[in-house]
């Protein structure tokens, strides 16, 4: 798409999609998503509506979290929601604070570690297995597992699949979800059309 812009009296938007790196402006990005658009577009969007700092951005589809990143960037508190909760993993782990950067690398050697103490049960009736072989299902498996023994609940397993558990994860346990995702994804490339 080209980078064209609209004029609406003072308000110049760019167009939504037009990524500065255009080539690989998907692997710039968090996690690719289809409807994804740019950050800067968000950006000047909400610069330009006359917000103050008392404003709450609402965005109903949030998808990626280009919108409540940016509203975060800008001072605005921000609520952001989506049916997708894989993105409203992306969403959270995009607003992870750089400060805790240097914590990161530790964590995932811990999480790795423990997959190693522990294995994840025999797989039945798996998605995964639709892929993958067992074998690398139940590391997938093993992996997640660690991330919600470690990141979610020290106690017992607790199921994404609600929007209440959904609503209780830290951006850091995001972000490792989305990494687990990225990577899954990324060996089935060869494989999606």
């Amino acid at each position: 798409m080209t980078n064209t812009s609209s004029d609406f009296g003072n308000l110049v938007l760019q167009n939504p999609k037009g990524y500065l790196d255009s080539i690989s402006h998907h692997e710039l990005r968090l996690f690719p998503y289809y409807a994804g658009y740019a950050s800067i577009f968000a950006e000047t969007v909400l610069r330009t509506i006359g917000a103050n700092g008392d404003s709450t951005v609402l965005d109903p589809w949030n998808g990626s979290g280009t919108t409540t990143l940016a509203a975060a960037k800008l001072g605005y508190k921000a609520i952001g929601q989506d049916l997708n909760p894989v993105m409203v993993l992306v969403g959270r782990a995009a607003l992870l604070q750089s400060s805790e950067a240097n914590s990161l690398i530790p964590q995932a050697k811990a999480i790795v570690s423990g997959c190693g103490q522990r294995a994840s049960d025999q797989i039945v009736d798996d998605p995964l297995t639709k892929w993958f072989a067992p074998a690398n299902a139940r590391t997938i498996r093993t992996i997640e597992a660690e991330i919600n023994r470690s990141l979610v609940s020290d106690s017992e397993y607790v199921s994404l699949a609600n929007r209440e558990a959904l609503s209780g994860i830290s951006s850091r346990a995001s972000l490792f979800y989305v990494a687990l995702f990225r990577a899954t994804r990324k060996l089935l490339a060869d494989f999606v059309p």
